[in-house]
């Protein structure tokens, strides 16, 4: 069978290196220096080994074999040729050695066909040689001398491009184009502006028992004039000294230099310490100490001196294999907060810059929160010394562990009480009324989602509550809007000094809101928020009971009935009075003097349901589901499918199509049908049946999962 032999570009014009280029090279980089770590590692191999390894590998080498050529153009940018087998299509997918700059891994960025020949076997003094350097792992010395393609390919070429004839030298030989090469190529090959390493110091490189003196001139002309696998395979040597290797690292660039650590045979601290002091602390450094040093010291002083991006990355990076020990694992927490991100400018004249400046530095703050999040989420013990420490950086740790940590223990919330309360809000100059109402507004939404709050720190409550008094916040909304409302809510909810309380109940009542058109809102409006302000009120049981008799009037029926329960007699008898003028009064109306038909309140949230005594029967309270527009009713079985306070209960009054396809209920239902069906297979082959042909029937979306249950149970489906 044929094989079509492919091209790629034309090596012998100027070619650009491309995205796929540079990301190519870098993997294959990757990969060997993965192989030379896996390889120190490894046990050495005797040289019967060896001798035995190449025998094997040279069988069959003897004989003439029939190969490829290609012409190709090298990632360093010189032209090479190179043989394969005649059934490849292409000659991708290995590293060739550059035989110009002496480049040992460079990929292929383009080829073309020159033709096929029969290659002679090689002398078995060339086979030696080249075992010789894969033993040692280190740049060939006897490069061979590029094969000088025939005629006709090079016209063929030519005829390609469009030219008359090829650019040909003396000798016939190729004359090499100027390659494009990018910065990134020249930096890493150097040849292009350093020159190429000499032959008589490649050799001197692969020597053995070198005197220090020697390899340390060795080690000048490498830096000099070599490639970054050439200074690699010298300091991979187990015979060269520290003392050389430490001069290489100060004079190579600081990623450079982390690859030399990791392949020294034997890394010690003085040479990481070395590295450490010249060029700085990065993440490599760090996993390539905790991998080769015993002692843990130096890589905690690299931890420390990170930034927040490195620590990061250093943390993702560690290997799964062994734990992270605790004080690196500590100092990379103290890099993270060392490195909070600064502040923009939000108070210049342009408004729209303002706007830009705060959306950029609050994404900034968010991304680098969740990244603390990932230090410290395991370490609960650490929390509360993490969240009492000074500055931004305590107030974060603060923010972090109040945003996703549920529940909360009581010493961290105590020390996360400056975060909960905006502490710092009572010592700057602005507006009162907007202080009370960021500072109130907030503690209420903490204490809703850690109820403890009220037990542990029920005096730091009230204690912000009169600060907000003492700033100047008036218990009257300034103006009629509903938002003024907010902090005046929040304090009758709050509040256990039953003079805050007595103030509030006589705003209520007396209402004396401004008379002028800015913020009036209508009539109706301004009643419901005094009306929850005196609800608020009434479910506070320190509200006194002389202030609850002046906002009767105010108070709907549940919040009648809480002041109901008082112990007062006086109260109560009030309280019965209200409530049947009412009636009198609706039934004078034309009404009944009952309760219309129940409408449908939305289901709280969770962080809502936690504040509740029994989050499960107020949930309960919204079933059955109402018999309303569609859209109303998914918005209510989605609300109860997403709450982790529905029980057993309120699933069984559920859609079962919904019930069996939800994720977050999985554990409760699949606990539910082991329940009901027990050992019952035949109850068990009716589930599966009504799960494969579920929504084949319309009516089947309105089944209930509790009467599925009972219906597949006794076989009455």
């Amino acid at each position: 069978m044929a094989v079509e032999y492919l091209s790629h570009g034309l090596p012998l014009d100027e070619y650009v290196l491309t995205k796929a280029d540079e990301r190519r090279q870098r993997e294959s980089e990757a990969c060997w220096e993965w192989a030379r770590e896996q390889a120190a590692k490894a046990p050495r191999w005797s040289k019967e080994k060896w001798e035995k390894m190449n025998a094997l590998l040279s069988a069959g080498s003897d004989v003439p074999r029939e190969v490829m050529r290609w012409r190709v153009r090298l990632y360093c940018g010189h032209l090479a040729e190179v043989t394969r087998n005649v059934g490849a299509q292409r000659p991708t997918g290995y590293d060739e050695r550059c035989p110009e700059c002496g480049f040992a891994r460079a990929t292929i960025v383009a080829y073309e066909p020159v033709g096929r020949e029969v290659q002679q076997p090689r002398s078995t003094r060339t086979r030696r040689l080249s075992q010789e350097r894969g033993r040692r792992d280190v740049i060939a010395v006897d490069d061979p001398v590029l094969p000088v393609a025939s005629p006709t390919a090079r016209q063929a070429a030519a005829g390609r491009r469009g030219r008359d004839e090829a650019p040909v030298g003396r000798d016939d030989a190729i004359v090499e184009r100027p390659a494009a090469l990018s910065g990134t190529r020249r930096r890493r090959g150097e040849a292009a502006q350093d020159g190429v390493l000499p032959a008589a110091w490649r050799v001197l490189a692969m020597l053995d028992d070198l005197p220090e003196a020697a390899q340390a001139s060795v080690a000048e002309m490498l830096v000099a004039h070599g490639t970054p696998p050439q200074r690699a395979a010298f300091c991979a040597r187990e015979d060269v000294a520290d003392s050389v290797r430490t001069g290489m690292l100060r004079a190579v660039d600081a990623s450079e230099a982390t690859r030399l650590v990791r392949c020294v045979p034997r890394l010690n601290a003085e040479l990481a310490l070395t590295a450490f002091q010249t060029h700085g602390a990065s993440a490599d450094l760090l996993l390539a100490c905790s991998a080769h040093l015993e002692s843990d010291d130096l890589a905690v002083r690299i931890a420390g001196e990170l930034r927040a991006a490195g620590a990061i990355e250093a943390a993702r990076r560690w290997p799964r294999s062994r734990p992270l020990p605790l004080q690196v694992h500590s100092a990379l927490i103290d890099a993270m907060l060392n490195d909070v991100p600064p502040r923009t400018g939000c108070n210049g004249p342009d408004k729209e810059e303002n706007d830009r400046n705060l959306k950029a530095q609050m994404a900034a703050e968010g991304e680098w929160e969740d990244q603390l999040w990932e230090l410290i989420e395991h370490v609960p013990q650490w929390w509360a010394d993490l969240a009492a420490r000074d500055g931004r950086a305590g107030r974060h740790v603060q923010w972090v562990l109040l945003s996703r940590v549920d529940p909360m223990p009581d010493p961290v919330l105590r020390v996360c009480l400056p975060a909960i309360t905006h502490e710092w809000l009572s010592t700057r100059p602005g507006t009162p009324d907007l202080h009370a109402k960021i500072r109130l507004c907030a503690l209420r939404d903490y204490v809703r989602q850690h109820p403890r709050l009220r037990e542990i720190a029920q005096d730091r409550i009230d204690r912000t509550i009169a600060e907000a008094l003492a700033a100047g916040w008036e218990i009257r909304p300034r103006f009629c809007w509903a938002s003024d409302w907010e902090p005046v809510d929040a304090a009758a909810e709050l509040s256990h000094d039953a003079k805050v309380l007595a103030r509030i109940a006589r705003a209520v009542v007396v209402g004396d809101f401004p008379t002028s058109g800015v913020g009036l809102e209508s009539t109706s409006e301004r009643d419901r928020c005094r009306s929850h302000v005196a609800n608020r009120l009434a479910h506070n049981p320190y509200t006194p009971n002389g202030a609850l008799r002046e906002i009767l009037p105010h108070l709907d029926e549940a919040g009648l009935g809480m002041a109901a329960q008082r112990h007062q007699q006086a109260l109560r008898s009030r309280c019965a009075h209200e409530l049947t003028t009412r009636q009198a009064a609706s039934t004078a109306q034309g009404g009944s003097g009952t309760r219309g038909p129940r409408r449908w309140a939305s289901v709280p949230t969770d962080r809502q349901l936690a504040a509740q005594p029994d989050p499960a029967a107020a949930l309960g309270e919204r079933l059955p589901l109402p018999d309303v527009r569609s859209v109303e009713r998914e918005l209510a079985i989605a609300a109860l499918l997403a709450s982790r306070f529905s029980d057993a209960a309120v699933l069984d009054a559920l859609p079962a199509e919904r019930v069996l396809a939800c994720d977050v209920q999985a554990a409760q239902v699949a606990a539910r049908i082991v329940e009901m069906f027990g050992l019952d297979p035949a109850a068990w082959r009716r589930l599966a049946l009504w799960s494969r042909t579920a929504g084949e029937d319309p009516a089947d979306a309105d089944v209930e999962f509790g009467r599925l249950l009972r219906a597949i149970r006794d076989d009455t489906l």
